[in-house]
C-alpha cells in the first residue's frame, strides 16, 4: 500500500471515529497539561530539563520528542504544541484519540540546561563535545520517561521532531534508541557543531520527513544530499523562504500542518 493510499485511509477512519465519538460522547475533552521534568546525566552531572505535554486521552499514546536550535531553548515548540492542543487535544471527539504526549528538552548548554555539577555550560562556548553529548543525553531522559508507570505511552510510536543542530541530534538519537519509528528534520546540515548525521540517516530504518528553505543555501544542498540516501523513506519538502529551523513551521501555517499530519495521522 502506497503512502498516497495510507494517508487517504487514515482520513476516512478519522471521519469514522469522529462521528462515532460526537454521537457517543456530549461533553468536552480537557487540553494539556504541563508538566516539568528534570533529570541528572550521570556522567557529567549535566541537569537536563525538559517539559512534557501531557495528553487528555492518555490509553496508548505517542510520544513526540522536539529539539530546539542552536541558542535557542525549548519555547521554540510552544507554535508546534498549541497547533497539536487547538487541533488534536480539546474539544475534537474525532481527532482527540491522536493527541501524543510530547516532551520539549532544553539542550545542554540552553535554556535551563546549563548547570554540570559544581560548574556551568553555555552554547556560547561551541564545545563540539558538549554538542556531541546531546543524543545520549535524551536518550537517557527518554528512556526514564518511558519507565514511568503512570504513563501510557505506545512505545511503537515514538517520533523525533529537531531543528537545525536538533536535526543532526535527533537522527543520531535513533542509534541510541532504535524503537523511534519517525523522524522529522528541520533545516539539517551535514556537520552542525561536531554532529555528523549521515551514518545516522543511512542505518535508520524507519521514515523521515525533511523540511529546507530554498535560500538557505548551507542546509539546503545537505538536505538534498541527504534525500539521496534513500527517496522511498526519505521525504524532502523544499520551501521558498530562508526561515532555519523552527521558523519554517513557526511562519508558515502550511509547513506545520504538513508536519503533523505526517507525524500522527500517517502510518
Amino acid at each position: 500500500m502506497n503512502k498516497k493510499v495510507r494517508h487517504l485511509l487514515s482520513v476516512a477512519i478519522l471521519i469514522v471515529l469522529g462521528t462515532f465519538y460526537q454521537n457517543s460522547y456530549s461533553g468536552t475533552f480537557n487540553q494539556y497539561e504541563t508538566k516539568e521534568l528534570n533529570f541528572t546525566i550521570k556522567s557529567d552531572s549535566l541537569r537536563l530539563y525538559g517539559d512534557l505535554q501531557v495528553p487528555p486521552v492518555l490509553e496508548n499514546r505517542p510520544l513526540v520528542i522536539a529539539l530546539h536550535m542552536n541558542r535557542s531553548n525549548s519555547r521554540s515548540y510552544d507554535d508546534f504544541i498549541s497547533f497539536v492542543d487547538d487541533n488534536f487535544c480539546g474539544g475534537n471527539p474525532a481527532k482527540v484519540f491522536y493527541c501524543p504526549y510530547i516532551v520539549a528538552f532544553d539542550l545542554r548548554g540552553h535554556g535551563r540546561s546549563t548547570t554540570r555539577g559544581q560548574n556551568t555550560t553555555t552554547y556560547k562556548d561551541r564545545d563540539e563535545n558538549e554538542y556531541q553529548k546531546i543524543p545520549s543525553d535524551i536518550a537517557y531522559a527518554v528512556n526514564e520517561i518511558l519507565s514511568d508507570t503512570s504513563l501510557n505511552i505506545d512505545t511503537n510510536k515514538i517520533y523525533v521532531i529537531g531543528a537545525s543542530v536538533g536535526a543532526n541530534a535527533a537522527i543520531m538519537l535513533t542509534e541510541h534508541l532504535p524503537i523511534i519509528s519517525k523522524v522529522v528534520m528541520l533545516s539539517p546540515g551535514e556537520k552542525y557543531i561536531g554532529l555528523e548525521p549521515t551514518r545516522a540517516l543511512k542505518q535508520f530504518d524507519g521514515e523521515v520527513l525533511i523540511f529546507a528553505g530554498k535560500e538557505d543555501s548551507y542546509s539546503y544542498h545537505s538536505s538534498q544530499k541527504f534525500a539521496e540516501i534513500d527517496t522511498a523513506r526519505i521525504e524532502l519538502e523544499v520551501f521558498d523562504t530562508k526561515n532555519h529551523g523552527t521558523n519554517i513551521i513557526n511562519n508558515d501555517s502550511t509547513a506545520m500542518k504538513r508536519m503533523v499530519n505526517w507525524l500522527l495521522l500517517s502510518e
